[in-house]
């Protein structure tokens, strides 16, 4: 399960939201679900700040959203820069 959600297309912000079955975890599936979203957010959607939240308890969503921050979410010709990142854990789209 993912989704892409436009929280506000004035200030061009999305926020992703998955789910990952038990079966799979630690095979990556996260963090490429979460790549295409973003993708799909930042290149098709022109979004600036795309969002996504985890519980802190959860150490394997905690490190694929580390892994999407580091990343910018988007293919390798496109890279983040970690200063413009908050916190609470949204990527900003690396050209904008």
């Amino acid at each position: 399960m993912d989704e892409l959600h436009v929280r506000s297309r004035g200030q061009r912000q999305g926020e992703i939201i998955y789910a990952v079955h038990p079966r799979v975890w630690g095979q990556g599936v996260g963090t490429a679900i979460g790549q295409e979203l973003l993708s799909t957010g930042f290149e098709d959607l022109e979004l600036h700040r795309i969002y996504a939240t985890c519980d802190p308890r959860n150490l394997g969503s905690a490190r694929v959203l580390g892994k999407l921050r580091k990343m910018g979410g988007t293919s390798s010709s496109h890279r983040a820069d970690p200063g413009r990142l908050a916190r609470l854990g949204h990527v900003q789209h690396p050209r904008r």
